[in-house]
């Protein structure tokens, strides 16, 4: 993941945001899909790695994008292609944003932002201390995002930073929802290879159905052949 080009806390404007040369945003909204913006995300960060990514992703009423996708999923999605920053815009139901990111912040994983409607800074503030990074939806409201974070001690008040856990729980995404994988198999431990009995995807796709996902620790270059042999990657 590539650091951001300015230090957090920090206050913008989506206007500004996409303006930088030294960082690429993206948008989901009504008319730009998730699948698409995950499709940029991926060749941009091919093309130039060293060029951050940002994602500006807008939810309707319902919590979800237009496309169905839940907030904890996108930041799931995005943190694994490796863009470097998500903020959430929810226009329509302000309150229900200051909600989602509560939810998220305390796990988050990659660094998450607000896009704040103009008029309604000091409003919702208090409930986005957290927030690493605060933007306004345009030039003109931004000045106005920036005093109330001032007034409010906004910038004094995020908690250092800690790097994420290495035993953190792995997320699989699918169908726009995010599912914590608690179960870990190891190859070596499990499952005998050497078994002439024993066949290694039909034994690996029976855990999957038993426990929805898995996750396996691949061990040494003969674990990996066997992913390799059997197609399962």
């Amino acid at each position: 993941m590539t650091p951001l080009p300015f230090a957090l806390p920090a206050v913008s404007s989506l206007e500004a945001l996409s303006a930088r040369r030294d960082l690429a945003l993206f948008q989901v909204y009504d008319g730009a899909s998730v699948a698409f913006a995950r499709a940029r995300t991926v060749a941009h960060r091919e093309a130039q790695p060293d060029v951050p990514v940002c994602i500006v992703a807008e939810l309707e009423r319902s919590g979800l994008t237009h496309d169905g996708w839940r907030a904890d999923a996108l930041a799931a999605l995005f943190e694994g292609v490796g863009a470097s920053c998500i903020v959430f815009a929810q226009p329509n139901d302000p309150d229900g944003l200051t909600a989602t990111l509560g939810e998220l912040l305390p796990q988050a994983r990659i660094t998450l932002g607000a896009c704040i409607p103009g008029g309604l800074e000091r409003a919702l503030l208090p409930q986005l201390s957290a927030a690493p990074l605060l933007l306004s939806p345009d030039a003109e409201s931004e000045k106005a995002l920036q005093n109330a974070a001032c007034d409010a001690g906004w910038f004094d008040a995020l908690p250092p930073y800690h790097e994420p856990s290495l035993t953190r729980q792995l997320i699989a995404v699918t169908c726009g929802e995010a599912f914590y994988i608690d179960a870990t198999l190891d190859i070596a431990a499990e499952c005998d290879i050497s078994d002439e009995d024993v066949v290694f995807e039909r034994w690996l796709l029976d855990r999957e159905d038993e426990w929805g996902a898995v996750r396996v620790l691949v061990g040494d270059e003969d674990d990996v052949a066997i992913f390799d042999q059997s197609q399962y990657m």
